[in-house]
């Protein structure tokens, strides 16, 4: 059982329109349809490089449910606990 992974690369306005609350929020985004063709089971998505200057967030990893992947794959709604992987360079 293999994980497809995602690369989203979200926007400033669509991050901030997030409600954040603790280390739980909400996050409406698009994945691209071409990345979504192969209908399997997703376990999990990875939103890589998230980039939003107030909050300073850049690397997180989303997980959500093959139920919720598999009833919106255009247009998700995670609520995902985040989990900050964090690089020196």
């Amino acid at each position: 059982m293999e994980c497809k992974v995602h690369e989203v690369v979200m926007s400033k306005e669509m991050l901030l329109s997030c409600k954040f609350s603790h280390q739980r929020f909400r996050i409406h985004m698009e994945i691209n349809k071409e990345k979504s063709k192969s209908s399997a089971a997703y376990e999990k998505i990875k939103v890589i490089r998230l980039e939003m200057d107030e909050c300073k967030i850049k690397e997180h990893m989303l997980e959500a449910d093959a139920n919720t992947l598999l009833d919106k794959p255009d247009k998700l709604c995670l609520e995902a606990q985040v989990k900050n992987r964090s690089k020196r360079t």
